[in-house]
């Protein structure tokens, strides 16, 4: 259903991990759907079997085949009513979108917009290259030539950004980002100005999506879960503070949720913790 792979070294500023997703409709009900939590990364996807739409908070894109999202700060649906929905995906490092290709970060954020009209390239043969392919690392490899020819002319982003994601993430996203400018010496106006112009979103908003997504790395997927000692676990003052943020990025309240019914949070924010794995190195 999903499998990760390692980037070349060369990608290792910008990406964290390529993978690669299968969905079938007949392990589903009536269509296939996914849900998915924000993750404080970027990605780009090339659809190369079947086609996905689906929601970001309360809106309703328009996704196309081949398509970059920046960062994702509401939870969202993949949905498709095809039979076979297959996939190549990059994962970007919170800056890694900017730092390779320079984009406007405040446009993606929550926004699939079409790779080929943001690169100015057209990716038809490579989807027919992807689907002709039977080997998936073939079809990585594929994929990442159209970055690796992007390196050379890479964009000088701010190490102070890369510090600061850093100091999130070691922290699991309790930090204070008061803290986090003092560590770095700089006034918390410029690092908000620098960390959004960078990341596409403000650091304490992508500071609380790492947060959250530590948390639930911690869910006990066979069990009765203590919310309330969890919030505690990571900082939340308040139990109403904790529900709040549960509410905002898994849809539903905790007693609502119930996660045996979502395939892929289980696989790669619970079981395999990708996103907190690789946020700053594979």
């Amino acid at each position: 259903m999903y499998t990760a792979y390692p980037p070349p070294e060369a990608l290792l500023p910008f990406v964290s991990f390529f993978y690669e997703v299968k969905w079938e409709r007949k392990d589903y009900g009536e269509r296939i759907e996914e849900f998915v939590l924000p993750s404080g990364m970027g990605f780009m996807v090339f659809q190369y079997s079947g086609s996905i739409y689906g929601s970001i908070g309360d809106k309703k894109p328009f996704v196309p085949k081949c398509y970059t999202i920046g960062q994702q700060i509401n939870t969202y649906t993949l949905t498709s009513d095809d039979d076979i929905v297959a996939l190549i995906g990059v994962a970007f490092k919170p800056a890694g979108l900017r730092k390779l290709f320079g984009f406007d970060m405040s446009t993606l954020v929550d926004t699939p917009l079409s790779t080929e009209s943001l690169l100015n390239v057209n990716l038809t043969e490579l989807l027919h290259q992807l689907e002709r392919t039977t080997d998936p690392r073939e079809r990585i490899s594929r994929v990442e030539k159209l970055l690796l020819n992007r390196v050379k002319g890479a964009y000088k982003t701010s190490p102070m950004v890369d510090l600061g994601v850093e100091m999130m993430c070691e922290s699991y996203g309790c930090i204070q980002v008061r803290e986090v400018t003092d560590k770095l010496n700089v006034s918390m106006r410029y690092f908000q100005k620098k960390f959004k112009e960078v990341v596409g979103i403000p650091p304490s908003t992508f500071n609380r999506i790492v947060r959250f997504n530590n948390l639930f790395s911690e869910i006990d997927m066979n069990a009765q879960n203590d919310y309330a000692s969890l919030g505690t676990l990571y900082n939340y003052y308040d139990f109403s503070h904790f529900y709040k943020d549960f509410k905002k990025y898994c849809g539903h309240t905790p007693n609502e949720f119930h996660i045996e019914r979502f395939k892929l949070i289980q696989e790669v924010f619970v079981r395999d913790s990708l996103f907190i794995k690789n946020a700053q190195t594979f």
